[in-house]
């Protein structure tokens, strides 16, 4: 769905579609065994509280807009006495102070996408994994419908006449969303998606 080979084998996988037959009682199998814990509450309070035939979720990574994390180091500069990864105090350095870009940036490490399986009659493979391939590029929490024929995200939809695989809408979504800064303000970053989206659909 991403243009983009797999990696190979025994590799960590990022994105994983499971096909269950109750999706709530998957969730609730997974808060149990702690693959929630790196959820904030309010998205876990969501997730487990959500309705419907598909239930998703990302883990994510607060860094430094230099791509350093919480309790880690990679400054083989001497000195400091720190190795690379080695642990350090709870705290996170930045290098940059600025009102359009943020000192730091959340990182989705890996998403899960819950399907149920009564909800795949009908569908083909391609509209499933190009589905699963928006939640997951494109950061999606939960959709509010009305996307019908524009989107891939109206597969599941009722009454909907969901498109064969993703859209000129969903690419021009994608393309937009990673041609900005990854530690944009939000804001900013939401104006020039829009701008960028208008461009991709409008220009012949």
């Amino acid at each position: 769905a991403a243009g983009q080979p797999p990696a190979a084998e025994g590799c960590d996988p990022n994105l994983l579609v499971m096909v269950v037959e109750d999706g709530r009682k998957a969730v609730e199998q997974l808060q149990g065994k702690g693959a929630l814990r790196s959820l904030a509450d309010k998205e876990r309070r969501r997730l487990l509280s959500a309705e419907g035939p598909v239930l998703a979720f990302s883990d994510t990574q607060l860094q430094s807009d230099d791509g350093m994390v919480i309790g880690t180091s990679t400054n083989t500069a001497s000195g400091g006495g720190n190795s690379p990864g080695s642990p350090l105090q709870r705290n996170l350095g930045v290098r940059t102070g600025s009102m359009i870009k943020e000192p730091t940036q959340q990182v989705t490490l890996r998403t899960i996408v819950i399907l149920e399986a009564d909800a795949l009659m009908g569908k083909t493979p391609l509209q499933v994994a190009d589905y699963a391939a928006m939640w997951a590029l494109g950061g999606v929490r939960q959709t509010g419908g009305g996307f019908g024929e524009r989107s891939i995200l109206s597969l599941f939809e009722p009454g909907a006449a969901p498109p064969e695989s993703l859209t000129a809408f969903d690419l021009a979504f994608l393309k937009s969303l990673y041609a900005t800064a990854p530690n944009q303000d939000a804001r900013l970053q939401t104006q020039q998606i829009a701008e960028n989206m208008t461009d991709v659909l409008v220009t012949p």
